[in-house]
């Protein structure tokens, strides 16, 4: 019998996750609700398409909602930062000490409340630069390839486990690493988001974009000074140049991407602006150190969003 993963957030990474590790493990998703009605069609499964390198490729995958009563015993949380926590607490009565929790979220504030809510558990998070986008319900596109890190949350994640999730990504076809200190990726990663993200939507452009207009140019240097004052009081100090390095780096290898962020923008949700340049926002605070380029940002993408009442 092939081992169970079960995915939580059918979003375009749950989407794309399940489908390039369908052929290796057994996948079932988890959802809120049913997909369809049930008198709809006979084959109760829930369809994906994946559109990988020019060729498209067709899935069907078992579901059940959160309420089922089935143990899980290795669960994938795709879900946005803001609804993380509720999400996980939602199958809490499915959970086992022998489960393993890999989280997939961007931004900062939300693997570590889970963790402290969930310390008794083996709980990880993934930091991963695959880009993925869903132009449709049910269509899953792979945009970009990139680089996944896994390493252990809680205390109680044996670092053995998170090389056998690694394992399982790399059959997968994703380029993956373990590391021991996943903190520092997941701050590496937040400081790309801060400089990318915020700008592609101001400026509703794709990720290359951002380089070229005088918005981004004349705040990437200042942006860059805030994130290098918070990466030295978090213990992972970086010079502002290389933040800046690591960002236009990003933004040139994904330039024909568009963000997830400018994504929500643009189909109406909520997005993750709170757990990028707004937890930078709100850590520069509890430490005494300005952010105004990171206000200002956070505050552009709250403007332009339907949701810029709530929090994340």
């Amino acid at each position: 019998m092939r081992h169970r993963i079960h995915i939580l957030g059918n979003g375009s990474l749950g989407g794309l996750l399940a489908c390039r590790l369908s052929p290796f493990v057994d996948v079932r998703m988890i959802l809120r609700s049913p997909p369809y009605p049930q008198s709809n069609t006979d084959d109760k499964r829930l369809p994906l398409t994946l559109d990988l390198a020019g060729e498209r490729q067709s899935w069907r995958f078992d579901w059940e909602t959160a309420d089922a009563a089935e143990p899980i015993s290795t669960l994938f949380l795709t879900t946005k930062s803001y609804s993380a926590l509720n999400a996980l607490d939602s199958i809490r009565h499915r959970l086992t000490p022998a489960s393993r929790i890999l989280l997939w979220q961007n931004g900062m504030g939300s693997q570590m409340q889970i963790a402290q809510e969930y310390a008794d558990m083996a709980v990880y998070a993934a930091s991963t630069t695959e880009g993925a986008n869903r132009p449709e319900d049910g269509r899953i596109v792979h945009a970009g390839h990139g680089q996944t890190w896994v390493g252990p949350l809680s205390a109680n994640a044996p670092f053995q486990e998170a090389q056998r999730l690694v394992d399982l990504l790399r059959e997968a076809g994703f380029s993956s690493e373990t590391t021991k200190d996943i903190r520092a990726q997941l701050w590496r990663k937040l400081s790309v988001n801060c400089g990318v993200n915020p700008f592609t939507v101001i400026l509703n452009c794709r990720n290359g974009d951002i380089l070229e207009h005088a918005y981004f140019q004349q705040r990437i240097d200042a942006l860059c000074e805030e994130l290098s004052a918070m990466l030295f009081v978090a213990g992972y100090g970086e010079p502002a140049a290389n933040v800046k390095a690591r960002i236009v780096a990003v933004a040139q290898g994904t330039a024909n991407n568009i963000s997830s962020m400018l994504q929500d923008v643009r189909a109406g949700r909520q997005t993750e602006i709170n757990a990028i340049n707004g937890f930078i926002c709100d850590y520069a605070d509890a430490h005494g150190q300005p952010h105004p380029v990171n206000s200002e940002l956070t505050a552009g993408v709250h403007a332009l969003s339907d949701h810029s009442g709530q929090s994340a």
